[in-house]
């Protein structure tokens, strides 16, 4: 995937574009280097993994990069790895990143050599005369802090584990039930058109049409949180998306895809049968999930504890984040969107400061 089918990136920000063993690519737009943690990246990896269907639960990823000028290997672990990608690429509005898959044992598979030479060697678009400010973020050094000493002074919180989250992409806009009735009137599509339940609920059956893929993943994500359960996702792709119960024995199977029209999306084959039973951890409540569902609780109040966010996602969606960390970046995500990204604004102010000096000489 050619990195000249999507747009320059935003004013300060980058693209990384990611590759999962040398083979499938997907990207990740407008990334804030000042804002952007290694727990930020791993997130948007295992989205993008999970998205290609290159991840299952067996595997873990392991992230590198290569250095422009020496081409060597260098791992990517921690928040000054990640710093160092963007120092390091501070000419480049397209960064790529590797994520090799791991087994149980951390058995790496290798990044092909010739691909890692043709990508690298590739020329970046760049932005118009505008060179990316490479200053290390202070915000991530006392976030890293603040959490640290929330994590000891906080009880019946779960100890921070190896991150590992399977989810799809969030749709956070998506149509209102009143859009979608004309959406699928010039479809010509006929069928029941998902809803949510008055007290939010998911309910699946087969034949049920959704807006498109997008749709239908968030919704399937919302519902084995609500019904407790974990699913493997044998497919997921545009053209199908197919799920069984993780669980050994247990009927439980959907299977959906495209109508004729090549967007709308339809539950084809669908068995609701439970064999297994309910769980309270669940791998697709991820960091995202958590603050979509959050969402209004943390705006209302930015410093809310994590003990509190806990037990809100106990008493109402009967599940518990894997770890802290889940819910540290659920919370920052909430607030900087809250806050807007204020580094275009900058731009502004040479503007502002000859208007300032025009009406007060």
């Amino acid at each position: 995937m050619g990195y000249n089918q999507y747009d320059k990136p935003n004013p300060g920000c980058v693209h990384l574009m990611v590759h999962f063993d040398g083979e499938a690519s997907k990207p990740i737009l407008n990334v804030d280097p000042d804002r952007y943690s290694y727990f930020d990246l791993v997130d948007d990896v295992n989205e993008l993994a999970t998205d290609v269907g290159c991840k299952d639960s067996s595997l873990s990823v392991s992230l590198c990069f290569f250095h422009p000028g020496s081409q060597g290997k260098i791992p990517i672990k921690t928040d000054s790895d990640v710093l160092d990608i963007f120092k390091l690429n501070n000419m480049r509005s397209c960064i790529h990143v590797y994520a090799a898959l791991l087994n149980h044992h951390h058995e790496e598979t290798e990044v092909p050599r010739q691909i890692v030479d043709t990508i690298i060697s590739d020329s970046d678009i760049e932005w118009d005369g505008d060179e990316l400010e490479q200053n290390e973020s202070e915000e991530t050094n006392s976030s890293s802090s603040d959490i640290n000493e929330e994590w000891k002074n906080e009880i019946n919180i779960d100890e921070l584990s190896d991150y590992e989250e399977k989810h799809d992409v969030i749709v956070t806009d998506q149509n209102s039930d009143e859009d979608k009735v004309p959406i699928y009137v010039d479809r010509g599509m006929k069928g029941r058109i998902f809803e949510p339940l008055c007290d939010g609920k998911v309910e699946l059956e087969a034949g049920l049409l959704f807006v498109d893929v997008n749709e239908f993943r968030t919704s399937l994500r919302d519902f084995v949180i609500q019904e407790g359960f974990e699913i493997k996702r044998i497919k997921n792709e545009k053209a199908r998306v197919t799920a069984i119960c993780v669980a050994d024995g247990c009927s439980w199977r959907i299977h959906a895809s495209p109508t004729p029209d090549g967007k709308t999306y339809k539950i084809k084959t669908y068995n609701p049968t439970h064999s297994c039973i309910r769980t309270s951890k669940n791998s697709n409540a991820t960091s995202t999930w958590i603050a979509k569902k959050l969402e209004s609780k943390i705006k209302a109040d930015p410093d809310i504890s994590y003990a509190i966010m806990k037990q809100e996602l106990l008493d109402s969606y009967g599940i518990e984040p894997s770890n802290v960390a889940q819910l540290y970046r659920a919370r920052k995500r909430v607030r900087q969107d809250t806050k807007g990204v204020h580094a275009p604004s900058y731009n502004d102010l040479p503007v502002w400061a000859n208007l300032a000096l025009e009406i007060n000489p």
